[in-house]
C-alpha cells in the first residue's frame, strides 16, 4: 500500500496505516509527499522499512501498489 500525502491529518492515517496494518495484513510499503516530514516520522518511515517519495508520479512509477491511500 502507498500513501500520498503526510501534512496535517494525513499523519494520523499515517500511523494508523503503520500501527494496525500489519495486523490485518497490509504493509505500508511507500510514502509520498513533497514536504520534509518531521524527525519522529522519519524515525517511523526508518524503522519500518517505508519508502519515501517526493512525488506521488515517481512513488507509483517506481512501486508495485495494491492500493493507494489519498
Amino acid at each position: 500500500m502507498g500513501l500520498i500525502g503526510l501534512g496535517g491529518f494525513a499523519f494520523h492515517h499515517f500511523q494508523m496505516l503503520v500501527e494496525s496494518g500489519a495486523a490485518n495484513g497490509m504493509r505500508l510499503a511507500a510514502v509520498a509527499d513533497p514536504m520534509a516530514a518531521p524527525e519522529s516520522t522519519k524515525a517511523t518511515i526508518e524503522r519500518h522499512g517505508i519508502r519515501r517519495y517526493e512525488s506521488y508520479e515517481e512513488m507509483l512509477e517506481r512501486e508495485a501498489l495494491d492500493a493507494v491511500f489519498i
